[in-house]
């Protein structure tokens, strides 16, 4: 879980190519949940889309839409669902796109993922405005005086408490090994 957790780092970070070895190599170990597998997949989709392969991410959003499906893992389906359809949309697919954002926004919902569910509506609403004006600069993120719409990502604490990395938390990358054992 290390190395996916640094992997998810180094995506962020846009160091695509260092994320998708370590994502991969987290993969292969076999020791992963098959829950872990499918987030993973998720993962390699988003780097994969960073790299500009939109058919390895669709390959990979399906893969795990497949596995959240098979485990019945319902905030995981959303958001691989999420992933699937905003590469659809990037793909030039709207129609398609479209019937897989409304399906995880349907998902979202009532398994309460919030994230999926913003995810999701992003996108819809991008796909609408694409629509009416192809043309049209879609602002997702401005933090300005008129407005604040940002995101974030980190962990949140489960019941025991604790202080653990939010979005302001600046994270690195050590040196050191990084084997699951």
């Amino acid at each position: 879980l290390v190395e996916g957790n640094l992997a998810e780092v180094l995506y962020l970070q846009g160091q695509f190519d260092e994320a998708e070895m370590l994502n991969r190599k987290t993969l292969e170990t076999g020791k992963l949940s098959r829950l872990n597998k499918c987030l993973g997949h998720n993962l390699l989709a988003r780097i994969q889309i960073g790299q500009k392969q939109t058919d390895k991410a669709r390959a990979s959003a399906s893969q795990a839409v497949e596995m959240a499906r098979e485990g019945n893992f319902a905030s995981a389906l959303a958001m691989a669902l999420a992933q699937l359809g905003t590469i659809e949309l990037m793909d030039g697919h709207p129609g398609t796109a479209e019937r897989i954002l409304l399906e995880a926004r349907s998902i979202a919902g009532p398994s309460n993922d919030r994230h999926a569910e913003v995810l999701a509506a992003i996108s819809l609403g991008r796909l609408k405005l694409d629509q009416k004006n192809p043309e049209a600069h879609v602002v997702l993120l401005d933090e300005s005086k008129d407005r604040v719409y940002l995101s974030q990502s980190g962990l949140i604490a489960g019941a025991a408490g604790g202080s653990l990395p939010t979005h302001k938390t600046p994270m690195k990358l050590v040196s050191g090994e990084r084997e699951l054992k």
